[in-house]
């Protein structure tokens, strides 16, 4: 989302999009749970047709059909079956799968004895909308799920170590190296990402919908316009032109908007060098908010000072 909007902010006319497919997985997860439950065949992701709003990795869908039918209702009775409910006040974390993975500590996919996507469960039962996005994302963007560094195995999702970004920071140069050294891959396949699709369609070549982040001119009821958004756009030669999708529950769009109001905030405090405000956004995140004011304002300067970027 920064991203995008930062884009916006310096170039105002760019045309520009940003893109991500942990909605695609969503639809995945609707398409099986549709098979498992009916029995019929499980449709591919493209066959189901859905309203997406929100944010990057807080997406919300607010609609979902397949060939008519309603595929939020199937998914809430199948998600409130007895076997996949947490209940509040019944789940105990066992701290002996607490193990170390390279050097830092994670959690080994414990689950609770209840299956992935607790957090997506949770938030769609809560909300009546689903929680469109993998449970590690989700969980950044509410104050419930990250309380201390057991709390996901509550919730059965895995931390993603800092060593586990470094290794990939360093190995990906060193893989990409050796594939050109190659002069080819040696195992070509789908990524499942849009990138060509949206380029045929934007020459002219074919026509779709798929959802993609870019900024609200109305699109989107209940979020300010200019900031960036994820909605549906409709792909074509005459470029990409987002699509009409109404408004998130009351209590969601709460949610949403205080990440807005400081993704907005954060853009702003980079663009004008104002360290003051980049603060007040920092601990008006919902995880940073639950930090102490003094150790809130060391971890802030020490990120700050590990990016090089300089305020003043």
């Amino acid at each position: 989302t920064v991203c995008t909007r930062s884009l916006y902010e310096v170039f105002p006319k760019i045309k520009a999009f940003g893109c991500c497919h942990e909605v695609f997985g969503t639809q995945d997860k609707l398409g099986q749970v549709f098979s498992e439950v009916t029995g019929a065949k499980r449709p591919g992701r493209e066959e189901i047709k859905i309203d997406v709003l929100g944010i990057n990795h807080f997406t919300w869908i607010t609609k979902a059909e397949y060939k008519g039918q309603d595929l939020i209702k199937t998914f809430i009775k199948y998600i409130n079956r007895p076997e996949l409910v947490n209940k509040f006040g019944k789940s105990k974390v066992d701290r002996s799968k607490y193990k170390p993975l390279g050097g830092i500590n994670t959690l080994y996919d414990p689950r609770n004895g209840k299956s992935e996507g607790q957090v997506c469960y949770e938030l769609t039962r809560r909300f009546g909308v689903v929680a469109a996005a993998g449970d590690r994302h989700l969980a950044e963007f509410v104050p419930w799920f990250l309380t201390d560094e057991y709390s996901c195995q509550r919730f059965g999702f895995r931390l993603t170590p800092y060593a586990y970004r470094k290794i990939r920071f360093n190995q990906g140069p060193k893989v990409l190296r050796h594939i050109l050294k190659a002069g080819f891959y040696k195992d070509l396949k789908d990524s499942g990402e849009e990138y060509i699709n949206q380029m045929l369609a934007i020459l002219g070549k074919t026509k779709f919908i798929t959802n993609v982040n870019i900024p609200n001119v109305g699109q989107h009821d209940g979020i300010p316009l200019g900031a960036v958004v994820e909605t549906n756009a409709h792909f074509s030669s005459a470029g990409v032109k987002p699509v009409y999708s109404g408004a998130l529950p009351p209590l969601v769009n709460q949610l949403v908007m205080r990440h807005v109001t400081n993704q907005e905030a954060l853009v702003k405090a980079v663009r004008t060098k104002n360290e003051d405000l980049a603060f007040s956004a920092f601990v008006n995140d919902p995880l940073t908010s639950r930090i102490a004011l003094d150790d809130a304002w060391k971890l802030f300067k020490t990120m700050v000072k590990k990016t090089k970027f300089k305020f003043k």
